[in-house]
């Protein structure tokens, strides 16, 4: 299309657009075809929705997604199959090497993979032969450059395997051959370059050797779904990812980030217990050495300590100007989370860096209490309160409360507001635009809140409230507040109630130890009386999500009253499985 005379056709010529691979919409061959058309429908569809300078564009214009499906949501409902991924210790050491617009040149990567690569092609071959079926090999080994691919190829043949390198260096017949035997199962080692990252779909591969430093999520997960296509001859893809000693500042959080859908502090977490909740049939294990090398990266990669944070600060604020928070996170490639924790703010880091005049002020910690935050009407909300704009007096006892424990922000000082108002403007950005879950009622649809938040609409002392279910009598509501892991330590036997899901539309829930089904809490419960708002956290410190409204499908017991509630929505697969699993 981008090479025709877009004049010839009419602008309202089709009704129904469908552009795959919109990740690439920001292409100006792209933006030609959108600025003319005028479709009905636009449909875009991509696997990979982040472009790679970290902007939206085209995709900003349409958000949010119609439909959103991630990758270990697919894993979770067998629309791919489930992988095995093995990160190795190759023994090279890539510390050293250039780094530059993050990446490495493809020069000294040729070197330290063909030159010097004799120990690494001795441990890939070992480890290729210990897990890999060799009956049954239809392998993509991912390379580094043309050179690199040749050499990974010659190995193997020289191991006894047929393999080939597959390259923008061959013709086109000389690719299409290649492929055809692959498929047929004749050549079943195939060495590439870049070639297999994009709209290649070979069901067949059973196998996928990442032997380049990758550190773009995006690339990471193109490769790895070549080999996630469903087929009837394969129960699993098996991944070896070859980890060596990577430059400081490369992030090897993101691929498996990109792989589970937990953030860089979970991720931690999860490394550290070995990957306890992933979709089923899948399997992430780390060797000892790659495991602590992912966990020193994780410390190295990005400023964590106040002192790091503060050198940081100090650099970006050499031409004389203290950047905003906004700048701040960005320049360092930091999530609000990172900065904000163990009572941390912005303004401690600047005073710790000798950029701010005077005395901090008190609770510039609680700033961090808001970095919840995801959608975008109450980060809009919010801003406005903090810089004294109030349009919804709900809001403002939402957002007040937790940061000075009262229904206003009049105590709270200027620089404490600005920095909140700051906060969430970084919100903003990344939150979705989420329904209401009803016109009278300021929460959204799969938000998450605090329980200040969720309390001080409808009470002046969000304190006092400490139970998990409270009632509302002038909105007719019921609030439920289901804490799913209850640990021995947080809970007293008689609170630890057996909360649930059985399905993404069906919670199992307990009432409270002494509820009676003659009461009028009880009548309300069993005969489904007004209106059933839930909230769910995994653990006793998590912000709850709210999961909207619920009807009664069927009782039993009193003290407790075990009730099988219904949502009106489903829960969001991305959100049921983290769900399901602290169910136990």
């Amino acid at each position: 299309m981008s090479a025709k005379n877009l004049e010839d056709f009419d602008p309202t010529r089709f009704d129904y657009v469908v552009v795959d691979e919109f990740h690439h919409a920001e292409a100006p061959t792209y933006n030609r075809l959108f600025d003319y058309f005028q479709p009905r429908e636009l449909l875009g569809l991509t696997a990979t929705p982040e472009r790679m300078d970290g902007q939206r564009g085209v995709i900003e214009k349409l958000w949010p997604p119609t439909y959103e499906l991630r990758l270990w949501h697919a894993l979770e409902r067998n629309l791919l199959c489930p992988f095995h991924y093995f990160g190795i210790d190759d023994g090279t050491d890539l510390s050293t090497l250039a780094w530059s617009s993050g990446q490495y040149q493809d020069a000294e990567l040729e070197t330290a993979f063909i030159e010097k690569g004799t120990e690494r092609s001795r441990v890939m071959l070992r480890e290729f032969r210990e897990k890999i079926d060799p009956t049954d090999m239809r392998v993509v080994a991912f390379c580094a450059t043309i050179r690199h691919a040749d050499y990974v190829a010659k190995v193997f043949r020289d191991a006894g395997y047929s393999a080939e390198s597959l390259h923008s260096g061959l013709t086109h017949d000389d690719r299409h051959s290649l492929v055809k035997r692959f498929r047929q199962g004749e050549l079943p080692i195939i060495c590439t370059v870049d070639l297999f990252n994009e709209g290649v779909d070979i069901p067949e591969i059973n196998t996928v050797l990442f032997l380049r430093p990758t550190e773009s999520a995006t690339v990471f997960i193109q490769q790895l779904g070549r080999g996630l296509r469903n087929h009837w001859d394969k129960g699993a893809l098996t991944v070896l990812d070859f980890v060596g000693q990577q430059n400081k500042n490369f992030r090897m959080d993101l691929r498996f980030r990109a792989m589970t859908g937990l953030s860089r502090l979970q991720i931690k977490d999860a490394i550290e217990k070995e990957f306890p909740y992933l979709p089923a049939g899948c399997d992430i294990r780390l060797d000892r050495v790659t495991s602590q090398r992912v966990l020193d990266n994780l410390k190295q990669a990005l400023p964590s300590s106040i002192r790091q944070l503060t050198d940081e600060l100090r650099r970006l604020s050499l031409d004389g100007t203290v950047p905003s928070l906004g700048k701040f996170l960005a320049e360092t490639s930091l999530e609000p989370e990172d900065l904000y924790r163990s009572d941390r703010s912005y303004l401690l880091v600047r005073e710790k860096a000798g950029l701010y005049d005077g005395e901090i002020p008190s609770g510039h910690h609680r700033v961090g209490s808001m970095v919840h935050v995801d959608d975008r009407a109450r980060a809009l909300q919010y801003q406005n309160i903090a810089r004294g704009t109030v349009t919804d007096i709900r809001f403002e006892r939402m957002l007040s409360h937790p940061i000075t424990e009262k229904l206003s922000l009049g105590s709270a000082s200027n620089e404490v507001r600005e920095e909140l108002a700051q906060l969430m403007e970084v919100l903003h950005q990344t939150a979705h635009p989420l329904p209401v879950v009803a016109e009278d009622l300021p929460f959204a649809l799969h938000a998450s809140y605090n329980r200040d938040e969720i309390v001080s609409p409808f009470r002046d002392n969000p304190k006092s409230m400490r139970q998990g279910t409270f009632y509302v009598k002038d909105f007719e509501l019921d609030v439920h507040l289901v804490t799913l892991r209850k640990s021995d330590r947080d809970f007293s036997p008689t609170t630890r109630y057996d909360d649930w899901f059985e399905s993404p539309e069906i919670l199992h829930w307990e009432s409270q130890s002494t509820t009676k089904v003659d009461t009028p809490t009880g009548q309300r419960l069993i005969n489904g009386m007004g209106r059933h708002l839930i909230f769910v956290r995994e653990f006793k410190d998590d912000p709850f999500l709210c999961i909207g409204f619920a009807k009664l499908i069927s009782y039993e017991s009193e003290m407790p009253i075990r009730i099988r509630w219904k949502l009106d929505h489903s829960v969001p697969d991305h959100i049921y499985i983290r769900l399901r699993s602290a169910s136990g």
